[in-house]
C-alpha cells in the first residue's frame, strides 16, 4: 500500500510540475507485446540469417579490377567513331617518330694530326699533363719503351750512353 502511494504522490507532483508531461505519460501506455513473440524470435532471426547467407553464396564475385578495365575499353572501341580516333593518334605517332628521328651525330671532329703537331701540343702544355699517368699510357701500348726507368736497373755505363745519346740530339742553337 505504501508503494501506491508513493506512486501517487509522483504523479501529482509531476500534473503539478509538468501537466503535459503527465498526460502524454497516460496516453502512450508502454507497448505491448504478442504472447508467445520471445519464443520465436530466435528462430525467426536464425532464418533471416540463413537467408542473407545463401543470397550472399549466390552472387558471384566481382571480376578483378584490370579485367574490368579492359572490358570498359574493348566496349568503348566497338564504336566506330572511338576506333578511328585512336587509329587516327596512332597513325599520326608512328609518323612523328619516323620523321622526328635523329640520327646520333659524331661529335669527334675530323681533324688529321701528326706526330709532330701532337708532340709539339704535349711539349707546350707539358706542365698540365701527369708524367705518371702519361707514363702508365705509354707503358700500356704495345710495343713501347718505358718512359721511367727503375732507379736499380741502371748502371754507370748505360747512364753515360744515355745522357751522351742526349746530349747529340741537343741542337746548340736551340740553347741559345
Amino acid at each position: 500500500m505504501g508503494n501506491e502511494k508513493n506512486k501517487r504522490s509522483v504523479r501529482e507532483e509531476l500534473e503539478s510540475i509538468a501537466p503535459n508531461l503527465a498526460r502524454l505519460r497516460e496516453q502512450n501506455s508502454p507497448p505491448e507485446v504478442p504472447p508467445g513473440y520471445f519464443d520465436q524470435l530466435s528462430d525467426e532471426v536464425f532464418r533471416r540469417i540463413q537467408r542473407e547467407e545463401a543470397a550472399a553464396r549466390d552472387v558471384p564475385a566481382a571480376p578483378p579490377v584490370w579485367q574490368q578495365w579492359w572490358q570498359g575499353l574493348s566496349s568503348l572501341f566497338q564504336r566506330p567513331a572511338y576506333a578511328l580516333a585512336l587509329a587516327g593518334v596512332a597513325i599520326l605517332l608512328v609518323t612523328i617518330s619516323v620523321f622526328n628521328r635523329s640520327e646520333v651525330a659524331d661529335t669527334t671532329p675530323d681533324i688529321a694530326m701528326t706526330d709532330e703537331d701532337i708532340n709539339d701540343y704535349i711539349d707546350y702544355h707539358i706542365d698540365d699533363f701527369d708524367l705518371d699517368l702519361l707514363a702508365e699510357e705509354m707503358a700500356e701500348e704495345p710495343g713501347s719503351a718505358p718512359l721511367l726507368m727503375e732507379e736499380d736497373s741502371l748502371d754507370g755505363e748505360l747512364m753515360e750512353e744515355y745522357f751522351d745519346e742526349l746530349l747529340d740530339e741537343i741542337d746548340l742553337e736551340d740553347l741559345l
